[in-house]
């Protein structure tokens, strides 16, 4: 920092906490790619769970759902507890619906794990925000905030694609179980 710079009192930016931010931004990845990725397996999935494809997209309108019913009312519950415990339950909410969904060989089980995914991520997305707002000063929010908020493109323009071909290589249920072990991951 120069003379003229430490007399005006202006000081060198915080550094954004990127190990946080980056773990933030792969909970909105896993939270996308838990949530979308039966789109990309509806004619491998349905064979398996014994039903039409047409029953297989509807494991991503269960997840939407409950995503949409459960974010206020799960949010306002958990409002006073600590964030980070919050989050790892959340996280690990969804090792264990996407573990259930690589396991399960029942439609019901499925779509009920997938309902429990939905609720944690409207948790998850009512979070995600507020928390990287809160790890930096006023003037580093905006770059914060996207920074957690690119593991949505990421998972999107990457995630996605490289999951459906990872099932189409290996099995659809690899991939689930793929995305169950990244959330125990994040956890640790």
């Amino acid at each position: 920092m120069s003379t003229a710079s430490m007399a005006q009192g202006t000081a060198l930016p915080v550094p954004l906490p990127w190990s946080g931010l980056l773990a933030l931004s792969t909970a909105a990845f896993t939270a996308v790619m838990t949530e979308l990725l039966p789109a990309g397996l509806l004619p491998e999935m349905a064979p398996a769970l014994g039903v039409p494809e047409a029953r297989i997209g509807f494991l991503v309108t269960a997840y939407a759902a409950a995503s949409f019913a459960a974010a206020i009312p799960l949010t306002a519950l958990l409002r006073g507890l600590p964030r980070r415990p919050v989050l790892v339950g959340a996280l690990l909410g969804f090792a264990v619906s996407d573990a259930v969904v690589a396991l399960s060989s029942s439609y019901a089980l499925t779509f009920g794990a997938r309902l429990v995914a939905g609720c944690t991520g409207g948790l998850l997305w009512a979070m995600l925000v507020g928390y990287a707002a809160r790890m930096v000063p006023a003037e580093r929010r905006g770059r914060a905030i996207a920074v957690v908020l690119a593991g949505i493109t990421l998972a999107l323009s990457l995630g996605v694609p490289a999951g459906t071909a990872l099932a189409g290589a290996m099995g659809w249920r690899t991939a689930f179980g793929v995305l169950a072990g990244l959330a125990v991951l994040l956890v640790g």
